[in-house]
């Protein structure tokens, strides 16, 4: 079953995918704030593959701007660092160019799947013929996802900056 993805839901889920770079290019530049293998980038190309393979349900796309807000919120919230990051990387890490422009694309593609993913699921849903069965999956999809966030934090164990960690999962 082929279903033809909107502009809105490929800019999702290439913004989705800009942001995992962005990460990437942090991390391999010597960014502290990473750990030794970020899991953040893997998750945000698992949610671009749930939005481009789960097409023919209207709201995919809220998936990968849910999960860019709350990136981009947690940017915002860390705002001097991230600045720092901006205006002097080489006091942060060991490549200071890496660092600059991964942070760059990284503040870009998440403004940018905020805007695109939070669109392209008004679009989709004014497209849909049919919302019958999208409310039922679109519950069990969210309540497994928190499930699957609350035990990784239970497991993660007790830590003193929990907003950065949980960050990290994403």
């Amino acid at each position: 079953m082929k279903s033809n993805l909107t502009f809105l839901t490929k800019l999702t889920a290439g913004g989705l995918v800009a942001v995992a770079i962005a990460l990437w290019t942090q991390w391999l530049s010597g960014d502290p704030a990473y750990p030794k293998f970020p899991p953040g980038p893997v998750l945000f190309i698992g949610v671009a593959a749930i939005v481009v393979y789960g097409a023919r349900w209207w709201w995919t796309p809220l998936i990968g701007a849910l999960i860019s807000l709350l990136t981009t919120s947690g940017w915002f919230a860390r705002l001097p660092q991230e600045m720092l990051r901006l205006s002097h990387p080489g006091e942060v890490g060991k490549f200071a160019a890496g660092i600059f422009l991964g942070t760059l694309m990284q503040i870009g593609a998440l403004v940018l799947t905020d805007i695109a993913g939070l669109a392209a699921t008004v679009q989709n849903f004014r497209r849909a013929g049919s919302t019958a069965d999208s409310a039922k999956m679109a519950c069990r999809f969210f309540g497994g996802l928190f499930v699957v966030m609350g035990v990784l934090v239970m497991v993660g164990g007790a830590h003193v900056d929990k907003y950065h960690n949980l960050m990290h999962l994403v």
